[in-house]
């Protein structure tokens, strides 16, 4: 089967891509894109562009063909709807020839589950979930694409995004998805580095919670203020106020135009290994207002 997906789109040229996104500083405008034909009837194929350098073990697709079996721990999706597959028997995205950064990759779908569209309005979905690296014992998506977008402008199938867990989302049963990378939660990559934490402007508990962390995505009281860690550039991160992830408003990430606070994960950096983070005050609704989520 392996062999029938890869012969089953031949790769046709480029194309110019004019388009820049402030939110991916990684990746070139005005270059060339690899175009494909679409897939055979059933099939949709992934075009994706990461930066350079940041695959080792592969890239590959966790989540669901049904909404029911979904990828777990050290499981992928592979080439018959077949959600847990494991790392040696899923599908690998493969480097496209003479176009560095970009990775392609074919899936079946099936025969999807009912949802609603934007409208309100009865629609199918065939795909749902996350571009991922190959991560040893992930076993909490530490991998996956951060900051990523569709190139609406290559894609020819319909595609939406889960506002709330920004999961990829296939809406039809055939064609092309363009994928564009900024970065990944986690990547085994590059080498550990130590940082230093430091935040200032708040006096009461102070949480942690992210993949930077051997406690992972749980929220654990900052050990020690300011804390020192080891782990890889890359790796995201959050300071909460609380278990129950109430939100810090944090100096720099005020948007002026919608006079709201933004609350975003936060990303290690090769390089910037002492952070100092100032709290303004905790979002309450009233003094902090935190932006509404697209």
């Amino acid at each position: 089967m392996g062999a029938l997906l890869v012969g089953a789109v031949v790769f046709a040229g480029c194309k110019k891509d004019d388009k820049k996104n402030p939110e991916n500083p990684n990746i070139t405008p005005e270059e060339s894109v690899p175009e494909f034909d679409d897939p055979a009837d059933g099939y949709v194929r992934f075009v994706i562009q990461i930066p350079t350098g940041t695959e080792c073990n592969g890239i590959a697709f966790k989540g669901t063909f049904n909404n029911a079996d979904w990828s777990g721990e050290n499981t992928y999706c592979d080439a018959e709807q077949n959600a847990q597959a494991a790392p040696d028997a899923c599908v690998k995205f493969e480097a496209v020839p003479d176009f560095e950064g970009w990775f392609s990759a074919v899936y079946k779908v099936g025969e999807g589950w009912d949802v609603k569209d934007a409208d309100g309005n009865p629609a199918k979905r065939y795909m749902a979930g996350k571009i991922c690296l190959i991560y040893t014992n992930d076993n909490g998506w530490q991998g996956q694409a951060v900051n990523w977008d569709y190139d609406l402008s290559n894609t020819s199938v319909a595609v939406s995004e889960d506002g709330k867990d920004h999961n990829i989302q296939i809406d039809g049963t055939t064609g092309l998805v363009y994928v564009k990378i900024g970065g990944w939660q986690m990547s085994e990559c590059a080498a550990p580095e130590e940082y230093t934490l430091t935040v200032e402007g708040y006096d009461g508990a102070i949480y942690l919670a992210g993949a930077a962390f051997e406690f992972g995505w749980t929220p654990t009281l900052m050990p020690s203020n300011p804390y020192k860690f080891t782990t890889k550039p890359g790796a995201t991160y959050k300071i909460i106020a609380d278990e129950e992830w109430t939100a810090f408003a944090k100096e720099g990430y005020y948007n002026e135009e919608s006079q709201c606070y933004k609350d975003e994960d936060m990303t290690l950096v090769s390089g910037e290994n002492n952070i100092t983070i100032k709290v303004l005050g905790v979002i309450d609704g009233e003094t902090y207002v935190k932006c509404e989520e697209k």
